[in-house]
């Protein structure tokens, strides 16, 4: 559960949120609409991983640059529903703490994970199935 007051004090540093309940037929310019304000300039890595059919599963990750950026995202994005009859989206933290561990669990440091220093993000590899990335360098979502 994140606990706002925790965060703001210091008493919680964790920085890696599971958002769940993604409507799984939202296209990558929807998720961009409803994050991408409220993660400019503050993550390091968001990852949305993918099925073999190339749509998403209904899950992402966002790995923030300190944990009172979670604050805001959690305001904006926590409790929304996205589709009229899906669940509202919820904001949790992650098992998987930091950018590292997610991009271990999502490609071994592979470029196809963005992080915010990227210039450019290639091709996931075909040993996972693949995903989106939100770059801020680039300012959106690349396949």
């Amino acid at each position: 559960e994140i606990d706002v007051v925790a965060i703001e004090s210091g008493a919680d540093e964790r920085t890696t949120c599971i958002v769940k309940n993604l409507p799984k037929g939202m296209t990558k310019e929807e998720i961009e609409e409803v994050f991408g304000q409220a993660v400019v300039d503050s993550y390091n890595i968001f990852v949305l991983p993918k099925s073999p059919q190339g749509a998403h599963v209904g899950f992402g990750f966002v790995d923030f640059v300190n944990p009172l950026a979670i604050v805001a995202f959690f305001g904006a994005v926590n409790g929304t529903q996205l589709s009229p009859g899906e669940a509202a989206v919820e904001v949790r933290y992650s098992k998987m703490q930091g950018a590292v561990r997610l991009q271990k669990a999502f490609g071994s440091g592979n470029p196809g994970v963005a992080n915010s220093d990227a210039s450019s993000v290639s091709e996931m590899p075909s040993s996972c199935s693949g995903m989106y990335s939100l770059s801020e360098s680039e300012g959106g979502l690349s396949d």
